[in-house]
């Protein structure tokens, strides 16, 4: 019965089998970190048409109508009533400080799409790693019923062996023992797959509760890395140097700094255009022939409707040094982001850096983790061999079993941190996205 319900928990799986491309591109439409940042994308982009639109012909329409306790004699009403009606029109023809804002505008869309971008590179690399750890639990699940074989193999060769006279009870229950232990940590890594499992489904956006997917891959895929050299001690220097100039091109976080230093620069100029004046076009047709002479009339079919166009000039001559003050501390931004987008750049070649020093490191482990697997596999193959002519002990096969799932288990762990690594190159460089 022990036996059926653990193939049953590994026979479990979904209806539908995803790949990692296919878990990608779930990913990138579904996952709410990245459809925030698309919306934003669309936020900026109507800021930016409201912005322009400051700049198209401004049209009003004005209607007014009075009702006075007494005629106005002042302004020599007969009637206790009074109507205005104005229709107007404004166009700017000069605005510094409005061109600039279209500009500014314009690198803000830009600062959300590298946000996307980022949330793009963060979730890819999320969502591989996670897929190929729910690769890791299976193989983990696999070494753990493996395991779970070869102790009842003991334990059905101690029990022959009691019947027989060559084996005492406490050889049999030793191995019983053992069986009953390894089937417990069955279960811990069964449920540690099913939870790495939920957690992707979260990454693509999909409630675990509802998760109608199951995902294909059972192994460590490590063709997924180009070129590897598994002989290679140390990588070139070469490598260093190609992989920092990918990031200067594709990381989001250099990209967005070299956005956010373009913004606070124009910030200056915005402020710098503030000494030039605003010339703007108006025009009226109402009741009062220009905005400035609202004479109201009596009635409302007795108003004196007239056009008018003129010319409008703003300018600012001297307002106690406060344009200057604004222009200096919007210099000193300036100054600030250029040193944070410095800080980002070094964080970045670090970042990248570090990352090949795990892929050396992931390299020397999975090397030496591939040998022992070997030495590991040929050692309990003659553990068993000896077991059954009679030359070892309970003891000694139990020793052999152990060094094999250990061995079988950092290999399968040295294959997922060498991918891993490369994922996480991939995410320092700014690569991730497909």
């Amino acid at each position: 019965m022990g036996r059926f319900f653990l193939c049953f928990l590994i026979g479990t799986t979904s209806l539908f089998s995803l790949t990692v491309e296919e878990v990608e591109k779930m990913a990138l439409e579904n996952n709410p970190d990245i459809q925030s940042a698309i919306a934003l994308v669309e936020k900026a982009h109507q800021s930016r048409l409201s912005v322009i639109g400051k700049w198209l012909p401004q049209l009003s329409l004005l209607s007014q109508a009075f009702r006075t306790q007494k005629p106005l004699e002042f302004f020599q009403f007969k009637k206790p009533s009074a109507f205005f009606t104005q229709l107007s029109l404004t166009q700017t023809v000069i605005s510094s400080p409005l061109l600039h804002d279209i500009k500014v505008s314009s690198f803000i869309i830009d600062q959300f799409k590298q946000l996307v971008e980022a949330a793009k590179n963060d979730i890819l690399y999320k969502v591989r790693l996670q897929y190929y750890l729910v690769a890791l639990d299976r193989q983990k699940v696999a070494t753990a019923e493996e395991h779970i074989k070869l102790l009842e193999y003991l334990a059905e060769e101690m029990a022959s062996r009691h019947q027989i006279g060559e084996a005492t009870p406490y050889n049999v229950n030793q191995a019983r023992v053992a069986v009953a232990n390894v089937q417990e940590r069955f279960y811990r890594v069964f449920e540690q797959l099913k939870a790495d499992r939920d957690e992707l489904a979260r990454l693509m956006g999909i409630d675990p509760s509802q998760n109608p997917y199951d995902f294909a891959q059972t192994d460590i895929d490590l063709t997924k890395i180009p070129n590897l050299n598994f002989e290679i001690e140390q990588l070139p220097m070469e490598e260093f140097t190609k992989w920092q100039e990918i990031a200067d091109r594709c990381r989001p976080d250099i990209l967005l700094s070299k956005t956010l230093l373009n913004v606070a620069e124009e910030k200056v100029r915005t402020h710098e255009g503030e000494y030039w004046p605003k010339l703007s076009i108006l025009g009226g047709y109402g009741g009062g022939s220009t905005p400035y002479l609202e004479v109201p009339s009596e009635r409302f079919n007795n108003q004196v409707f007239q056009w008018a166009v003129g010319l409008s000039l703003n300018w600012n001559l001297f307002d106690g040094l406060s344009r200057e003050r604004n222009i200096r501390a919007a210099k000193a931004e300036v100054s600030s982001v250029r040193q944070d987008a410095k800080k980002t750049l070094q964080a970045a070649h670090t970042d990248v850096r570090h990352q090949l020093y795990k892929i050396e490191k992931s390299l020397a482990k999975y090397r030496t983790a591939s040998a022992n697997l070997e030495l590991a596999v040929e050692t309990m193959g003659q553990a068993r061999s000896q077991l059954e002519i009679g030359y070892s002990t309970l003891s000694d096969y139990l020793i052999s079993v152990d060094g094999w799932v250990q061995a079988k288990t950092n290999y399968d762990e040295g294959k997922f941190e060498l991918l891993a690594s490369y994922f996480g190159l991939l995410h320092a460089s700014g690569e991730m996205t497909p």
